[in-house]
């Protein structure tokens, strides 16, 4: 990796430090990419894991009390994503606890709420995701808890000791804190409006997960909606749709994200209709010089026939801010990006790779769902578009490295291929178009 050594360009600068941001930043260093970098980031600490704040545990809570009250520090050190030397040592400049106000695109400059301002030769919108609000009676009473940042978890877990939790959603976030929570709280209950949970898999994946789930007494209740939420100044119960009542102190909205593009309101920077920054194969945005990563952009999936979608998970974060690092620095880079994903709760462990953006016609599972050892492919129009997987076989992770070989799996091959190890077999080999 190289440092800087030209301080009089205008330098890139990263707005955002999540996992997009930081592979952005040392791919461009990686790649001998010798101007300044700048990453700007409202947070007061340097770029961290967060995916681990709903998969908390002894090793990352420090609790204690205090005035005998329950408290909870999250251990920061443990997770960073990198020192605080790293950033010195190859000059990557990182702005904490400063709020960017907006941007010009024709002058190239950022505009920061302390009236600063910053000139760019590229920039690189990478502020993410927040969660989606909840809009019923009562949601702005005392002990409706948000998770997003350090802060966040910090506050929700020191509060859950000896406490009735209810999640709202029933996704993987609602699933994983869910796991998380349930031994230290007085009980925690799990809401979700749909007939399953994650309603992005397969349905018999869902009916698996709802199984197990109840094995392991997590109180579940699908299709369930929230009319209002009761209490005196703070929690006491919610009232659903049907009529009956949940006890609550705490209530933990896991129903969605929206993106974090506040500041784009007035520029030429093209979005979705769901907010969403629009970019193409190599992550470049409607204005010239803008690029945009990570959990704000939709973007197509080259190996899926170009199909938009927005995917804010780990792996793609980290292939968006690497594409578009290779894109600053002019260099080639033709790998394909294949969604991919894993969660760990319960002591299961799920495995994801592929589009399920479009729906598939077909599905076609090896194993047991019972007994939580299983592969599902599903297929449209003879050709596998997404692998889930969860036991001990690795076939989603190698669905994925195939696919970004160019190599197509057709139904056909499942059928043939009954041990599932895609190492030792050979599909048709075909260029994607």
């Amino acid at each position: 990796m190289t440092k800087c050594r030209n301080f009089v360009n205008d330098p890139v600068v990263i707005i955002g430090a999540g996992v997009s941001a930081l592979t952005c930043a040392e791919t461009l260093r990686q790649e001998g990419f010798r101007d300044r970098i700048v990453m700007i980031t409202r947070e007061g600490v340097l770029p961290y894991d967060r995916t681990q704040l709903s998969k908390v545990n002894s090793r990352i809570l420090r609790c204690g009390k205090t005035n005998e009250q329950f408290t909870v520090e999250i251990d920061q050190e443990r997770l960073l994503l990198r020192p605080r030397e790293f950033f010195e040592n190859y000059d990557i400049e990182i702005m904490l606890n400063t709020r960017v106000k907006s941007l010009s695109t024709e002058e190239k400059v950022v505009f920061l709420e302390d009236g600063a301002t910053v000139q760019y030769s590229h920039i690189v919108l990478a502020m993410g995701s927040v969660p989606s609000k909840l809009n019923v009676k009562g949601s702005d009473l005392e002990g409706i808890k948000y998770l997003r940042t350090m802060d966040d978890a910090a506050d929700l877990y020191g509060c859950m000791k000896k406490r009735h939790i209810s999640i709202l959603g029933s996704n993987l976030l609602g699933l994983e804190l869910a796991a998380t929570m349930g031994s230290q709280s007085r009980s925690v209950s799990l809401f979700g409006k749909s007939a399953l949970p994650l309603t992005m898999l397969p349905n018999q994946v869902g009916q698996a997960v709802r199984e197990f789930a109840q094995v392991e007494s997590l109180f579940l209740r699908q299709n369930s909606l929230v009319k209002a939420i009761e209490g005196f100044d703070k929690v006491g119960h919610m009232v659903l749709k049907d009529g009956l009542c949940a006890v609550a102190h705490i209530v933990v909205p896991a129903i969605g994200v929206r993106p974090c593009t506040s500041l784009l309101l007035g520029s030429s920077i093209s979005t979705n209709s769901h907010g969403f920054v629009v970019v193409d194969s190599q992550m470049k945005t409607s204005a010239r010089n803008v690029l945009a990563i990570g959990d704000l952009t939709s973007f197509p999936l080259s190996a899926f026939n170009g199909n938009m979608v927005n995917c804010g998970h780990w792996y793609s974060a980290q292939f968006q801010g690497r594409k578009a690092a290779m894109t600053i620095v002019q260099k080639e880079w033709s790998t394909p990006l294949v969604p991919f994903f894993w969660t760990s709760f319960l002591n299961r462990v799920l495995t994801f790779a592929g589009d399920l953006s479009c729906s598939t016609d077909e599905r076609i599972i090896r194993g047991s769902l019972k007994d939580n050892n299983f592969v599902c492919y599903c297929i449209k129009n003879d050709e596998v578009m997404a692998v889930v997987n969860c036991g001990t076989k690795n076939v989603a992770v190698q669905f994925m490295e195939m696919t970004q070989n160019k190599i197509k799996i057709k139904k056909l091959d499942v059928v043939k291929n009954e041990s599932d190890n895609w190492m030792t077999y050979a599909p048709t080999r075909s260029q994607f178009e």
